[in-house]
């Protein structure tokens, strides 16, 4: 599977976007495993969203011809963070 990634660390933020195309899109479980690394690596929390049922239907709601979009950021350390998702614009 390939997927972009842009990372942004800072000193009260860190940020990773993962950007890909529905048509390199291999499994579920290949965007999931990508997706939680990239995010506990940079963001040092897990992405339990990954998990949700939302998030599978997002998956599998996946159009070959247009690209997608997973976002994730830790505001100041707090242990906690956030993750979305959406189509690219």
């Amino acid at each position: 599977m390939i997927v972009n990634v842009e990372i942004n660390h800072d000193i009260n933020k860190n940020e990773v976007g993962i950007v890909f195309h529905g048509k390199n899109l291999t499994s579920l479980s290949d965007i999931k495993n990508i997706a939680s690394a990239l995010i506990g690596g940079v963001c040092c929390f897990e992405a339990t969203p990954l998990l949700s049922e939302d998030f599978e239907k997002f998956i599998n709601s996946v159009n070959s011809k247009k690209t997608y979009c997973i976002f994730a950021w830790n505001e100041g350390g707090n242990g906690g963070g956030f993750v979305q998702w959406a189509e690219r614009q």
